[in-house]
C-alpha cells in the first residue's frame, strides 16, 4: 500500500512539473534511428539526487543529450532558469514538438540530429541517460574529448544515468570517473569528468 502511494505521489509531482512548463511527458517512445535507445522521461524525483554529485554554477552550459520530450529541460529550468540549456535530439518529431513547448524560454535551443555532432562547443555539463547503444556511446566521448577546451582549469562534466557503458570512460584514460551514490530502486549513475 505504501509504495504504491509513494508511486502515486511522484506521478502527481511529475504531472504539475510538466504541466508547469507547457504539456505531459510521460510515456516511452520507440527508437526510430539505429543506435537509440527508448526515449523514457526520468523522473523529476531522481534529478535532485543525480545533481546532488555536481556543482552547477550560472557560468555553466547544460546539454541534456537524448532529450526527448524535455522533462530534464523542464527541471534545470525550474533549478537553474538563467543558464544556457540545449536538448539533443535525433527523433525531428519528438524534437521539434520538445522545440515548440520551450520556444518561450529564451536560453534554451533544442538541436535536432545526432548528438556526436551537434555538442556545443561552449558546453560544460551534460546529462545523458543512457540515450544510445556501446558504438554511440564510444563516439559521443570521442565527440567530447575533440572539443575545444574550456577557459582556465574548467574540465567538462558527464552526468551519466543508467550507465551501461561506463567502462568506456573508464578504460579510455581522458577522463575522471566515480560511481555515484543513489538510493536504492534507482538506476547507476556515473560522474564524469574530462582531465
Amino acid at each position: 500500500m505504501r509504495g504504491a502511494l509513494l508511486k502515486l505521489l511522484s506521478h502527481v509531482r511529475n504531472a504539475t512539473m510538466d504541466l508547469r512548463y507547457g504539456g505531459l511527458l510521460h510515456g516511452m517512445t520507440a527508437p526510430r534511428f539505429p543506435d537509440a535507445y527508448p526515449s523514457v522521461s526520468s523522473s523529476y524525483d531522481v534529478l535532485p539526487i543525480l545533481f546532488a554529485g555536481v556543482v552547477v554554477t550560472d557560468k555553466d552550459v547544460l546539454v541534456d543529450v537524448g532529450c526527448g520530450k524535455g522533462r530534464v529541460i523542464n527541471w534545470w529550468l525550474h533549478r537553474y532558469g538563467r543558464n544556457r540549456i540545449y536538448g539533443i535530439e535525433i527523433d525531428p518529431e519528438i524534437a521539434a514538438a520538445a522545440a515548440k513547448r520551450l520556444k518561450r524560454y529564451k536560453n534554451v535551443q533544442i538541436l535536432t540530429g545526432d548528438a556526436c555532432e551537434l555538442l556545443p562547443e561552449d558546453a560544460t555539463i551534460f546529462m545523458l541517460f543512457n540515450p544510445f547503444n556501446e558504438r554511440a556511446t564510444f563516439r559521443f566521448m570521442g565527440a567530447v574529448k575533440a572539443l575545444p577546451d574550456l577557459d582556465g582549469d574548467r574540465k567538462r562534466t558527464i552526468l551519466y544515468y543508467n550507465c551501461l557503458y561506463k567502462d568506456l570512460f573508464v578504460n579510455d584514460g581522458g577522463f575522471a570517473v566515480r560511481d555515484l551514490v543513489v538510493p536504492k530502486g534507482c538506476l547507476p549513475c556515473a560522474v564524469i569528468v574530462s582531465r
